[in-house]
């Protein structure tokens, strides 16, 4: 829902998947999204940007305690293939 492909991505027809690292800390807060690997200057931005507008999590525990880890999410950029022209059946 936060993820918007870039329209210069998309009319290059540039696929790829790239992954995000953040940290979930005590209170579920997700702070310093970094990039793992290699990835596109833009997708990276998008996910990035994805990553800094999501909501609060449920922060791990350790021993009945809350602690803050890290985490890795996966984003996958394919470009939609056009809309058919043919008519419907």
């Amino acid at each position: 829902e936060n993820v918007k492909y870039p329209k210069e991505i998309k009319d290059q027809n540039i696929s790829e998947k790239i992954f995000i690292q953040f940290i979930v800390g005590k209170d579920g807060k997700v702070s310093n999204p970094k990039l793992l690997g290699e990835g596109n200057e833009h997708l990276t931005r998008v996910a990035i940007e994805a990553v800094n507008k999501m909501p609060n999590w449920i922060p791990g525990k350790k021993d009945g305690k809350k602690v803050a880890m890290k985490m890795t999410l996966p984003f996958k950029f394919v470009p939609k293939p056009p809309a058919s022209s043919a008519p419907k059946k």
